[in-house]
């Protein structure tokens, strides 16, 4: 009789490893590489000679046309894990703000200043065009799209600035529910108020729905609700797509755009349960490596390919036509730009849990430097 246990090596370190969710992550970076780095290889496909216009050309361009949806899936993924993380500790009562904080900024931060200073690097040494210091540092901290454009040649980091402030949401939101609403918590509050009056809300709406599915991780029939998922995302995606400019058909809107995102939220979503149960865990065991190398250095290739790709296109004009030059090509910049990822995620994504063990140890120290300061300094009872 086969046993429906997880293997021991899995229950000692696969419980908090979601294997199918790091496969989600690493796709859907790669999604975004292939689209961008398709954009900059290739001219659009109604300029291809026409003896190319082929359904296996036109799929080819479909499929590496979705960056934006794989973005979405970013934006759920992001509220199914950090959102529900936040949701799990205050039901919990252990949401501690400072452990929050550390976490997300060591998170956040350390592969972003450096990709902002690397794109900076690439104007300059390639395109004689520095960046205005301004526009550097308001990329740096998430307020890009907000007081300032986001770097011509890293435009991936408007949805950057969007997850800094999804946290920063959630943070105040918890330490609200934890403790209580003080003068700090409710600044913090309005101003987030006043960035979703410059940003686009629905974000957030789909940020907040992958937290909500977070705490519905164990509802029945997840198999089933994940082909549901699926289709929806799948026919949202489609209709979203139709609706989309393009040089090269005519756009038809069967669906409005915002419509057809809520289809994908709303799909991915569904999936997500499935997706972070220990049946596909457990099946999923023996790709394990592979999906968390792809998880492991998303972020950080999500941040570095498009100021990789700008300084490699400056030596390739776009090809006009589908060769196996041109394709090879085209192979060659996906590579260079995950070489260069990987190396920068060495650099400085993998030294994440570092820094925060530093920090956290920081805190540990100073507070217990208080308490004994405070014991020295307490007055001592006398003998009667």
């Amino acid at each position: 009789m086969q046993s429906n246990s997880l293997p021991s090596e899995q229950k000692r370190k696969g419980q908090s490893q979601m294997i199918g969710l790091d496969l989600m992550r690493g796709i859907a970076a790669l999604t975004v590489l292939v689209a961008h780095l398709r954009g900059n290889s290739f001219v659009e496909y109604g300029a291809l000679p026409v003896g190319q216009h082929t359904m296996l050309t036109a799929l080819f361009f479909f499929v590496t046309r979705v960056a934006y949806e794989a973005v979405i899936v970013f934006f759920v993924l992001s509220g199914f894990l950090v959102g529900g993380q936040v949701l799990t500790r205050l039901r919990d009562g252990r949401f501690e703000e400072y452990d929050y904080i550390v976490d997300r900024t060591t998170r956040i931060l350390i592969p972003l200043i450096p990709a902002c200073l690397f794109t900076a690097a690439i104007d300059i040494l390639f395109y004689r065009q520095p960046p205005p210091i301004g526009q550097l540092i308001a990329n740096m901290v998430g307020l890009n799209e907000i007081v300032a454009d986001s770097l011509t040649n890293n435009g991936v980091l408007w949805s950057l600035t969007y997850e800094i402030w999804f946290y920063i949401l959630a943070g105040a939101l918890a330490y609200v529910a934890s403790r209580r609403l003080n003068s700090i918590a409710g600044l913090v509050l309005a101003v987030c108020c006043l960035v979703f009056v410059v940003l686009q809300t629905r974000y957030l709406v789909f940020w907040m729905f992958g937290a909500f599915v977070s705490t519905r991780r164990d509802v029945r029939f997840r198999g089933l609700l994940a082909v549901i998922g699926f289709c929806l995302a799948l026919i949202g995606t489609i209709f979203y797509e139709l609706a989309a400019d393009s040089r090269s058909m005519v756009s038809v809107t069967y669906l409005p755009p915002i419509v057809a995102e809520a289809l994908m939220c709303v799909g991915v979503g569904a999936m997500l349960p499935f997706l972070a149960s220990k049946s596909v865990n457990s099946l999923l065991w023996p790709v394990r490596g592979l999906a968390a190398a792809l998880a492991g250095f998303s972020y950080t290739l999500y941040l570095t390919h498009r100021p990789t790709d700008a300084a490699f296109g400056l030596l390739f004009e776009k090809a006009d036509t589908l060769s196996v030059h041109s394709l090879a090509v085209y192979g060659i910049r996906i590579v260079v730009c995950i070489s260069v990822a990987v190396a920068f995620y060495f650099a400085f994504e993998r030294n994440t849990a570092t820094v925060r063990g530093w920090l956290r140890k920081r805190s540990a120290s100073r507070v217990r430097t208080e308490q004994r300061d405070a014991v020295a300094g307490a007055p001592r009872e006398r003998s009667p």
